[in-house]
């Protein structure tokens, strides 16, 4: 039996902006589970956090009882970097020392585009940042990522505030807390902790990969060494090789039948009939949608549940489940698909019996025109999101070009998403401005050319970002000894868990490769007499603060009032 509908603000929250339910753990019987859907139109992009360790004290290597893994910490971050004098906001950290000693490294890791609160378990041994601190005594650090959570520099998401979120402001939080911070943990207060003393891991995976890269790059000498799992560091307009990983690797059957479903419905298109259109859409399950751009965005939404796959995910996925309804039919299947008249039949049982029934409405399907985009509340990390692909990133997920296989319509181009961007953020955005802050900042962080000494680059070959990464198959990029880069068969920031290494001997390989090179790294470490020169950073004595989960909100409320005064 199906759940209730959903109001459509409420619905909108769960399709776009809940956290993904990790798939690194079998399924006990298959289903489709409504936190698992995907608003067409949302620019998929985030990464279940690892499983968290069994509840259980936290101990040092000294036997000492140490603070939960979820408490949390507070650091007094920059609002802006270029102006200091407009003071200072909370930045949530979480902090785990139970494998240091004195002379191990420090890990820092942000899980980027999210609220932080469930990536906590970052800072265990789940994750490969914890395997790194439990191989070599260091301790770990999560830091939530400005405009996202409860780390917001100004009261509200409106553009004027937005304009701070940008990927300098994210770098400079980086390097200006690896300065300044002062840790709880044994010495944490001490000049010995700090960068040039003691070294510093930053890593991170997708966008939160990209930042390590760019940030490694444009401050040499602050982080020792990084680790970038499905690092996307290459902004573009354009980015329909999304879909090339997802088609080359899904069931052939399924891929193809898609194909015929796509491409009927862009004949039609191309053909200018409307009749005919509606009549599509009447076939498909998807009659009531009168938008175009909203009924082919929805059309790929099966589609973009790939990106929760994981060497782990059983065929009880959402979308393998999707290509089980289009490809068994009465029990029997078809190697080269069923063809156009069945597909569309199949398609139209999908959309009508497993997705539709979970919207409460047809109009909230148009993401980029709901209420929920366009409010500047605190902690709708969709908005914040989607300012930075508006603002810098891109990455429009459109269909490819003539000539070349589609399992999404070609009508779906980057000038849907420069229209998107002009809704959501009216007062910034014009039909000159997608392409232009896309192309500057490709230029700015250097894209394919970025590079930065003892950074190990992991991805993972059916993952559909891999395009923009250091293992595009575009480029061919050279791995060297200070810049490694390895390929797994894993999807997105599969070697992020530790997990999966059970599972799938490339990413086991993938973790004794990024150790080897750490041991390798750390072993050439030298403190330095001073920090690192960087440039337009201001150095401060930071103050600690931590405090029990429940106060976050009043903490964080009471601050903002004090900053505006």
């Amino acid at each position: 039996m199906l759940p209730p509908r959903l109001p459509c603000s409420l619905s909108l929250l769960l399709f776009a902006g809940i956290q993904l339910v990790s798939a690194v753990h079998f399924q006990p019987s298959r289903h489709v589970g409504l936190q698992n859907f995907k608003l067409p139109g949302k620019r998929i992009f985030r990464r279940a956090p690892p499983q968290p360790p069994a509840r259980r004290d936290v101990v040092d290597v000294n036997g000492t009882v140490l603070p939960p893994y979820d408490m949390v910490y507070y650091f007094d971050q920059l609002i802006d970097h270029s102006n200091p004098k407009l003071g200072t906001f909370k930045q949530r950290y979480w902090h785990t020392w139970e494998y240091y000693k004195p002379g191990g490294p420090i890990l820092l890791h942000t899980p980027g585009e999210a609220n932080a609160e469930s990536s906590y378990t970052y800072v265990t041994n789940t994750s490969l940042q914890g395997l790194i601190a439990q191989n070599f005594n260091g301790a770990t650090v999560v830091i939530e990522h400005r405009f996202f959570g409860l780390s917001n520099p100004l009261p509200d998401l409106s553009e004027k505030s937005l304009e701070l979120l940008t990927i300098d402001q994210g770098m400079k939080d980086l390097v200006y807390f690896s300065q300044n911070v002062k840790l709880p943990m044994p010495g944490g207060d001490t000049e010995g902790i700090k960068p040039h003393k003691t070294p510093w891991i930053l890593n991170g995976g997708s966008y939160a990969g990209g930042l390590t890269t760019w940030t490694m790059n444009k401050n040499p000498g602050v982080f020792w060494a990084g680790y970038s799992s499905s690092g996307v560091v290459k902004p573009m307009v354009e980015f329909w090789e999304y879909f090339e990983p997802i088609r080359q690797n899904m069931p052939q059957n399924c891929s193809l039948d898609v194909e015929r479903v796509v491409t009927w419905v862009d004949d039609i298109i191309d053909g200018g009939n409307s009749t005919q259109l509606n009549l599509a859409k009447y076939l498909l399950g998807l009659g009531n949608i009168t938008d175009t751009k909203v009924f082919l965005t929805t059309l790929k939404a099966p589609i973009l549940t790939w990106q929760d796959l994981q060497p782990t995910t059983g065929p009880q996925s959402d979308f393998y489940y999707f290509c089980d309804l289009m490809e068994v039919v009465e029990g029997r299947t078809s190697n080269d698909g069923w063809g156009l008249e069945i597909a569309v039949q199949q398609m139209r049982y999908y959309f009508t019996t497993v997705y539709l029934p979970y919207v409460y409405s047809i109009t909230c399907l148009d993401f980029y025109n709901s209420a929920y985009i366009k409010s500047t509340k605190l902690d709708n990390e969709d908005r914040s999101w989607t300012w930075m692909t508006c603002n810098e990133l891109g990455w429009s997920q459109g269909g490819p070009p003539v000539g070349n296989p589609a399992i999404v319509s070609r009508h779906l181009t980057a000038a849907q998403m420069e229209d998107e961007c002009k809704t959501a953020f009216p007062g910034s955005f014009n039909s000159d401005s997608l392409n232009s802050r896309v192309e500057a900042a490709a230029s700015k962080y250097l894209g394919y050319e970025v590079t930065a000494d003892r950074l190990f680059v992991a991805n993972g070959k059916r993952d559909p970002w891999i395009g923009v990464t250091l293992s595009a198959p575009s480029q061919n990029i050279a791995s060297t000894a200070l810049r490694p880069i390895h390929v797994s068969d894993g999807f997105h920031c599969s070697d992020m868990h530790t997990n999966i290494a059970l599972y799938d001997p490339t990413i086991a390989d993938i973790h004794d490769k990024a150790l080897t090179s750490m041991k390798t790294w750390l072993a050439d470490f030298k403190p330095q007499e001073k920090p690192a020169d960087v440039p337009n950073l201001t150095k401060s004595n930071s103050v600690r603060k931590y405090v029990s989960r429940g106060w976050d909100a009043a903490l964080l409320s009471t601050f903002v009032i004090l900053a505006v005064l």
